[in-house]
C-alpha cells in the first residue's frame, strides 16, 4: 500500500504540471491512505501542503487525520488540528466531536 500512496502523490504532481486541477476530495483520499499506512504525521503535513497548493481542506479532510491521531492515542496532535480548523473557520459537528472523544 505504501508504494500506492507514493504513486498517487507522484501522479497528482504530474497532473498539476500538465495544468490539470486536483481537488480536496482527491487529497482526502490520499490522507486516508497515509493514515492507513500509519503515517498520520505525514498526513498532517499533507494538510499544510494542500493549503500551500491553494486548496482549502474541509472538515472531512481534517477529520481523517484527527480520527487517526485519536485512534493512535495522540490527543495532543488531534487538538492541534482542531485548533487549526477553528482558526480556518471550520468546526466539527457535535456528534463527530463526541465520537472522536470516545476513541
Amino acid at each position: 500500500m505504501n508504494g500506492k500512496v507514493e504513486e498517487a502523490k507522484r501522479m497528482m504532481s504530474k497532473m498539476r504540471l500538465k495544468g490539470l486541477k486536483d481537488n480536496v476530495a482527491t487529497h482526502t483520499n490520499l490522507l486516508k491512505g497515509l493514515c492507513i499506512m500509519g503515517r498520520s504525521d505525514d498526513a498532517a503535513n499533507h494538510l499544510k501542503e494542500m493549503i500551500s497548493l491553494g486548496l482549502k481542506p474541509d472538515v472531512k479532510a481534517y477529520a481523517v487525520v484527527i480520527h487517526d491521531y485519536c485512534k493512535l492515542g495522540k490527543p495532543t496532535k488531534a487538538i492541534v488540528l482542531l485548533d487549526e480548523m477553528k482558526s480556518r473557520g471550520l468546526g466539527l459537528a457535535e456528534r463527530k466531536y463526541n465520537q472522536l472523544q470516545k476513541e
